[in-house]
């Protein structure tokens, strides 16, 4: 009887055991994925790309990087523009679409693109030079010219992506300039192709915020919102930071009101732009303060929503070290509500994590890291997300790759 047992045994065992490997491979498979699609090698090719992503219509992704291309002038390429195409294999191809030399070099700002597919972007490698510039979509590739030259009293240093509003205007920040820490500017087409700059805020020292990093965004009735990385509160040495608010006036000026000023304990130095829910609430990071696990603090990630005639903040998450730190990406949310963003060093191998914060009842988010960077060949440091229509997360890496100069990639939450 008890080896009839044992026999019967050995297969209900094994039964439980095929049937608890197939629920494992399961769990792994559902679970998120990380996959570079592509490994930049520098010269003639692209190298440690700063900015984020865009999608075009059909899929296509478009960046900067901040060194390599064609033109020998910078050691190690003075930078590029390039489009990441898909192939039918699921591989990817880059194309350099522009070299950076002369006219600019460095890039370390991302583009956008106008409804007539031509690419815009900031440019501050160059000193004393510093442009705003299209790159032109025509038949034979893209054709590059410089749209304004930044000269100081109206601007330089332009550190962020443009933006563009309904009527094909643009609008982006400069951490200095001004009068000398930083403005918020327009730049309108005019006829014959030319642009004019107006500059809507002047940024000042006293209890202003300083030196804006990040783009501006667009509320629906036509109010801009942006970040200053220092300013405001002077808990820390050169300023906390700020959030603020642009509103339009009747006499085409624009109204600066501060939303909040950072004190250290709720995060300090923010650096990436502000993104709305669809009520109206702003998020956003600060790239240092909250958590003392880190010098100068490990960041945060941060809510703001309309309070009694004001603005209510609320620190929806503190990194530690070991679950990212230094948040300075663009985030994006999916179409269930759910953030996601980046953290660019920290986590288990302290390359920088991919992460999501799933909103729960009574204002609580939950955090879990979707794919900690081991500071190797899946990449080190990452910048801003994007994402598809299938919910799937892109961005690039400044290193690491086959080639250790930065990546593509693409996570699948």
């Amino acid at each position: 009887m008890r080896r009839i047992q044992l026999v019967l045994a050995k297969p209900y065992l094994l039964t439980i055991f095929v049937a608890i490997l197939i629920l494992a491979g399961s769990a792994f498979a559902a679970g998120p994925k990380e996959k570079v699609l592509y490994s930049f090698s520098g010269p003639p090719d692209g190298a440690f790309p700063e900015a984020g992503l865009i999608f075009d219509a059909a899929g296509s992704l478009y960046g900067t990087t901040n060194r390599g291309g064609t033109d020998s002038t910078c050691t190690g390429g003075c930078g590029t523009a390039f489009q990441l195409k898909r192939n039918p294999d699921g591989t990817w191809t880059n194309t350099v679409l522009y070299s950076f030399g002369a006219d600019g070099e460095f890039p370390h700002e991302g583009l956008t693109f106008d409804t007539a597919g031509n690419l815009y972007g900031v440019d501050d490698g160059n000193e004393g030079s510093d442009i705003a510039f299209e790159l032109k979509h025509t038949a034979s590739g893209r054709q590059f010219r410089a749209i304004h030259s930044f000269h100081g009293p109206d601007g330089y240093e332009p550190r962020a992506d443009l933006i563009f509003d309904t009527k094909g205007n643009l609008y982006g920040t400069t951490v200095a300039g001004g009068q000398d820490v930083g403005v918020v500017f327009e730049l309108t087409p005019k006829a014959g192709g030319a642009w004019k700059e107006v500059l809507l805020y002047e940024f000042k020292m006293a209890g202003d915020g300083v030196n804006p990093q990040a783009p501006v965004m667009f509320d629906a009735a036509g109010n801009l919102y942006g970040t200053t990385t220092y300013g405001g509160n002077y808990a820390c040495t050169l300023g906390c930071g700020t959030v603020f608010k642009l509103t339009p006036t009747q006499h085409g000026l624009w109204k600066e009101t501060l939303l909040h000023r950072f004190s250290g304990a709720d995060g300090s130095a923010p650096v990436a732009g502000l993104i709305a829910d669809r009520h109206g609430n702003l998020y956003g990071s600060a790239s240092q303060g909250g958590d003392s696990e880190c010098l100068p603090g490990c960041g945060v990630i941060f809510q703001l929503h309309p309070a009694g005639g004001g603005w209510k903040m609320t620190v929806i998450h503190q990194f530690k070290g070991t679950d990212g730190d230094n948040p300075a990406g663009a985030m994006v949310f999916d179409s269930a509500g759910n953030l996601y963003g980046t953290a660019g060093t920290g986590g288990s191998g302290n390359g920088g994590v991919v992460f999501k914060l799933a909103s729960g009842a009574h204002g609580k988010w939950k955090y879990s890291l979707l794919h900690q960077f081991s500071n190797g060949q899946d990449g080190v440091l990452p910048n801003g997300l994007i994402i598809d229509k299938a919910g799937n997360l892109y961005g690039a890496t400044i290193g690491g790759g086959t080639f250790g100069v930065g990546t593509v990639f693409e996570v699948i939450p």
